[in-house]
């Protein structure tokens, strides 16, 4: 019978484990929201995933906005790179 003690006491801790963890993850996701929402302020609906009772920003849609930025600068600097040396006459 002294075992049962020890065995709900270990899983009591391990569920207590378990809840800090998930309160941890969520501050860190809030966190994360919050800085990717800095980087796309304009995004919708589309920006946002539903964990739960919460919203999130969606870690995917917004690594895809962000490459999509990244190549349109990109883009944009080899424009003027070429333009300034067509100005110049090279």
């Amino acid at each position: 019978m002294g075992d049962n003690i020890f065995l709900r006491l270990a899983a009591e801790q391990d569920a207590a484990d378990l809840r800090a963890e998930n309160k941890r993850l969520k501050a860190w996701m809030k966190r994360a929201t919050a800085a990717l929402i800095k980087v796309r302020p304009l995004g919708g609906s589309e920006l946002f995933m539903r964990v739960g009772e919460e919203n999130y920003a969606d870690p995917e849609w917004c690594g895809r906005a962000i490459e999509e930025m990244r190549d349109r600068l990109h883009k944009e600097r080899v424009e003027n790179i070429r333009l300034q040396r067509q100005v110049e006459g090279r």
